[in-house]
């Protein structure tokens, strides 16, 4: 339970994705202590979701503040550090923690100017790869001493490796799955409901199209996979950026018949339910959310084998990845899966995965951990292979 009259801020600048159900699995982990919690927030790059987490926020009685953070570098992040500054001095909080990189820097700043200055946590949720911005990550950790949080014990060994604090001060928590919500259903209801096809093999993919998901190369891995499989049929879930490139490159591949576009939704589960199989092209992710939510569902998945994907599918599940932008070993890998569909006893298995290592039980004893007013005391030992955060 988080210590009675703690005050904890939370910042989140990104309000989509990965990074805001990371929000909503602290908020239902946190469900029922006694210290106080405000919630700020930018609606600018939200996602349709995100109205259903403020209404989760709220009803967990948290204080909600809007500063519409933007993600684009540029002057105006002065104004907003400033804004940010003037609503912590206002607050005293104990503990501010910052999601995603924008919020991360603007925390960090604002934090700069203030007389009693709150304990700051900061998790990335995936760094950028450019060297620039790693240069800035740098400076602005030795700016204001920085508690790390990554979502995953793969990306809190590679922030260790690129050494933004001491080893201490990078720790992780991991999300939770709700597997009452992502549970089984029957494929042949979902696909009907869908209109997709019953007597076809069904691959899934779900993700933002843009480019640290890697759509392009999800395409060229299944247009291999047809050539085995002449009734293949693809869904794609999410929008973005990539979205003309994304439809050329269907086109240049001669696979319009066989890729189904579905429109992004707040409810996957039938599309994950409709399918045989969910792969993962992405370049890199701070945690593998679908990944884990399609296992949960007794659908098996093929990833990349990246930084967060690599803890879902951990030593058991090694077989099922391939390396970041190899073609040839993916297709291999979903062919292979799709050759023994059914697979209902490595399928269940899968559920049960996830079920032991991603419960909101488990954050829950992180967040403990990480929000002790003596941190140092808190601390659990990371050489505990079942450690909730290292």
């Amino acid at each position: 339970m988080i210590e009675p009259q703690l005050h904890v801020v939370q910042i989140l600048e990104a309000s989509l994705g990965g990074t805001r159900r990371y929000l909503e699995n602290i908020i239902e982990a946190s469900a029922g202590t006694t210290g106080r919690t405000t919630f700020i927030y930018s609606g600018r790059r939200a996602d349709s979701a995100f109205a259903h987490t403020l209404t989760l926020a709220r009803e967990s009685g948290w204080t909600l503040h809007r500063i519409d953070m933007r993600r684009a570098v540029g002057w105006h992040d002065l104004r907003d550090a400033l804004e940010l500054r003037n609503v912590l001095a206002r607050l005293k909080p104990d503990i501010v923690h910052a999601h995603s990189s924008k919020a991360g820097a603007l925390a960090r700043l604002a934090i700069l100017g203030l007389r009693k200055r709150p304990r700051l946590l900061y998790s990335p949720h995936a760094l950028a790869e450019s060297k620039i911005f790693l240069l800035i990550e740098k400076i602005l950790a030795r700016m204001v001493p920085t508690t790390f949080v990554a979502a995953s014990e793969s990306e809190q060994a590679q922030l260790r490796k690129i050494g933004f604090a001491s080893p201490n001060d990078i720790r992780f928590a991991y999300p939770s799955v709700d597997i009452s919500y992502f549970r089984p259903r029957n494929r042949d209801r979902a696909r009907a409901r869908l209109g997709l096809p019953l007597d076809a093999q069904i691959v899934l993919g779900v993700a933002r199209l843009v480019d640290q998901k890697n759509p392009l190369d999800f395409l060229r891995v299944v247009t291999r996979v047809r050539e085995r499989f002449p009734k293949l049929c693809v869904v794609w879930v999410g929008e973005g950026d990539l979205e003309e490139r994304f439809t050329a490159e269907i086109a240049r591949l001669g696979i319009e018949d066989v890729v189904r576009r579905l429109p992004w939704g707040d409810d996957i589960r039938d599309a994950i339910a409709a399918c045989d199989l969910f792969l993962s092209t992405a370049r890199f992710e701070s945690f593998g959310f679908v990944v884990a939510e399609a296992m949960s569902m007794e659908r098996l998945a093929v990833a990349s084998a990246v930084v967060g994907t690599n803890d879902v599918l951990d030593a058991d599940w090694a077989g099922m990845t391939f390396p970041a932008g190899n073609v040839e070993r993916a297709a291999s890998l979903v062919n292979r899966v799709l050759s023994k569909t059914p697979n209902t006893e490595r399928s269940q298995m899968a559920r049960i995965s996830i079920a032991k290592r991603f419960s909101n039980a488990r954050l829950g004893d992180a967040l403990d951990s990480l929000y002790a007013r003596n941190p140092a005391d808190a601390r659990v030992p990371i050489a505990r292979a079942d450690t909730a955060t290292g």
